[in-house]
């Protein structure tokens, strides 16, 4: 995926090719749609990405991409409930997918329910144990339960793989001086400042920091 206008603009030039293609009857193929959806998913257009993926459901019901890729038009779209239920045929068809027990943890989290959004966060890092984005989620729900060991353990693992991390370095920080390991919050803190030095609410931590260390 490239970034910016150069990218938006060629993913535009492909979906009017594409979509003229198939408004004269030249192709109507799986693979088209399913180009189609793809595009309008990363071009953030939800309705013509549900369009595309409610054409190949009609066809491929059974299969666990698309329903993946139809909660994720319906969640860009504000249908969380619709999204949750293709999340949940997803991982029902294949539950051997660490991106559709991540999806289906967020669905989870979203409804305010925490104990199988962490199950399903154990399954996406069960699955793969390089889904940084999976370990920080995991870590930070694990903190905010007070489970500290397990939390920090999992924020790290997620700055391992990504040291470029802000949010996991300052939350990290957190957690570490919750656990009232304070030297080893302050670097957690300026590295998350490094960062992200606009962020107000990592200024805000790290002066809170520097005052509970002056003697």
């Amino acid at each position: 995926k490239g970034s910016g206008a150069d990218y938006e603009q060629a993913a535009a030039r492909a979906i009017q090719s594409l979509e003229f293609a198939g408004s004269w009857g030249l192709v109507r193929t799986e693979r088209d749609a399913s180009m189609l959806a793809d595009l309008y998913i990363e071009m953030e257009d939800w309705s013509q990405a549900r369009r595309h993926l409610q054409w190949l459901l009609a066809r491929k019901g059974g299969n666990p991409a698309l329903h993946l890729s139809m909660g994720s038009a319906l969640a860009g779209d504000g249908d969380r409930d619709a999204a949750y239920r293709h999340y949940q045929i997803a991982v029902a068809l294949n539950p051997n997918r660490a991106e559709s027990h991540y999806a289906l943890a967020g669905a989870y989290f979203d409804r305010g329910q925490s104990s199988p959004a962490m199950h399903h966060l154990r399954e996406a890092v069960r699955l793969r144990p390089d889904f940084h984005q999976a370990l920080y989620d995991l870590g930070v729900l694990l903190i905010e339960s007070e489970r500290l060991t397990e939390g920090i353990s999992l924020l790290r693992r997620a700055i391992e793989l990504n040291e470029g991390f802000a949010d996991a370095h300052y939350n990290l920080s957190v957690a570490l001086a919750m656990a009232g390991k304070m030297d080893e919050a302050i670097p957690e803190i300026e590295t998350a400042r490094r960062l992200n030095p606009t962020d107000d609410r990592t200024h805000a931590f790290r002066e809170l920091l520097m005052q509970r260390r002056r003697p």
